[in-house]
C-alpha cells in the first residue's frame, strides 16, 4: 500500500478507545497503568496513537490532580507510545532495554488554565521520528522522536524525547560501569548549601514523592531528597533495578512547585508546571538516598511574582551528579 493510501485509510477509519494496547508492549504489569489505546503508522516516520484519560487513577486522580492539566500524565503517555512504536515498527525486542535519556515537553495555556477538557475521555498524539541511530547489525539503537497531543481537536501538549535501546546483556555491563563510577566521583551539586538527612519531614500520601524542602535563608536554594517507595504502584509498575526516569522527573517538579511556593507565597494548588527540560546523565540507584537541589536562574520580580518562573534542579546520589532538570511553573487564575 502506498504512504499516500495508507494515511488516507488511516485517516478515515476512528482510533480505537476502548480497550487498551497489551501490557507487555508498555512495559506494564498493571491494567490500571496502560493508557495507550491504539497506535497506527502515518507514512513513513510519522505515527497517530490513541490514549485514555484515567477517571479513577490511584496517582493521577489523587486529590489535587487532574489527568487533562498534569504535564507528568503527558509524559507517561507519550513514554508509553514510543514504547509501542519501538516495539511494533522499528524493529525493537521486548527482551531489549529500552532508556529515556533526554526529554523537552510544554503544554499549551489552554490544557492547564481551562476546564472545559473536564469530561473527554481521550487524547491523539501525532509522532514523528525524527532520527535513527543503528549498530551495525542494522538494529536501532537509539531514537528522537517529537510529540503533539491533542484533546477534543485541541494541542495541548508538545514534547521531544530521545530513547536509547540496548540488548539485556549490554545494559547489565553498563548498569555496573555506573555503579562503579557512582563510588569513584566527588561532583557534588549540593556542597553549597546544608543537607541534613534528618531535618526534613515527610508528607504521608501516595503522591507525594519528595521530602519537605528546606531552605537556606533568603530563599535562592532550596534542597530535599526523593522518596523511593518500590512497592507504589505507578513508579515501580515494571521490573526496575534503579529508579525511574519518570520518578525522578516527579520529583523534580514537585521540589519545583514547593520552592516556588514558598519564595513568593502562592499556595501549590494554584502552582502548575508548564514545561521542563530534562537530562539523566547517571542511573539512580534504590539503595540510597538521593538528593535534589534546586535554584532560581533569576530574582524575584518583586513587582509581580505571578509571572512564569524557571527553577534549575539537580539531583545527585553519593555525591555524583545524576541528572538537571529546568522545570518552569505558572500560576493559575
Amino acid at each position: 500500500m502506498s504512504t499516500v493510501i495508507e494515511a488516507a485509510v488511516t485517516d478515515t477509519i476512528p482510533l480505537s478507545v476502548e480497550q487498551t494496547v497489551p501490557r507487555s508492549l508498555v512495559h506494564k504489569r498493571s491494567l490500571e497503568n496502560v493508557f495507550l489505546t491504539e497506535v497506527r503508522p502515518r507514512g513513513e516516520n510519522h505515527f497517530v496513537c490513541a490514549g485514555r484519560i484515567p477517571t479513577v487513577h490511584r496517582f493521577f486522580n489523587d486529590t489535587g490532580r487532574t489527568p487533562q492539566k498534569d504535564i507528568l500524565f503527558y509524559t507517561e503517555l507519550g513514554q508509553q507510545a514510543s514504547l509501542a512504536i519501538s516495539h511494533t515498527f522499528l524493529g525493537v525486542s521486548k527482551e531489549d532495554i529500552v532508556v529515556f535519556e533526554q526529554s523537552q515537553a510544554w503544554m499549551r495555556d489552554v490544557a492547564w488554565r481551562s476546564g472545559q477538557h473536564s469530561t473527554a475521555d481521550s487524547v491523539i498524539t501525532e509522532i514523528t521520528i525524527h532520527e535513527t541511530e543503528t549498530r551495525k547489525s542494522k538494529a536501532v539503537s537509539r531514537v528522537v522522536g517529537e510529540q503533539i497531543m491533542s484533546i477534543g481537536g485541541q494541542q495541548v501538549f508538545h514534547g521531544m524525547g530521545a530513547w536509547t535501546i540496548q540488548p539485556a546483556a549490554l545494559f547489565r555491563r553498563l548498569r555496573k560501569m555506573s555503579q562503579q563510577n557512582l563510588q569513584a566521583s566527588t561532583e557534588s551539586p549540593l556542597q553549597d548549601v546544608g543537607f541534613e538527612l534528618s531535618r526534613l519531614m515527610h508528607i504521608v500520601r501516595d503522591s507525594v514523592v519528595i521530602f519537605v524542602p528546606i531552605s537556606n535563608v533568603d530563599r535562592t536554594q532550596f534542597v530535599t531528597s526523593l522518596i523511593v517507595d518500590d512497592t507504589h504502584r505507578y513508579f515501580f509498575d515494571h521490573p526496575c533495578d534503579h529508579v525511574p526516569g519518570m520518578l525522578l522527573l516527579e520529583g523534580c517538579m514537585q521540589l519545583a512547585q514547593a520552592a516556588v511556593s514558598k519564595r513568593t507565597s502562592v499556595p501549590r494548588h494554584q502552582i502548575a508546571v508548564s514545561a521542563y527540560d530534562v537530562d539523566f546523565r547517571q542511573f539512580v540507584e534504590c539503595d540510597a538516598p538521593v538528593k535534589m537541589a534546586a535554584q532560581f536562574p533569576e530574582p524575584p520580580n518583586k513587582s509581580d511574582n505571578r509571572q512564569p518562573t524557571n527553577v534549575e534542579i539537580a539531583f545527585s546520589q553519593k555525591n555524583v551528579l545524576c541528572g538537571t532538570a529546568t522545570v518552569t511553573v505558572a500560576f493559575l487564575n
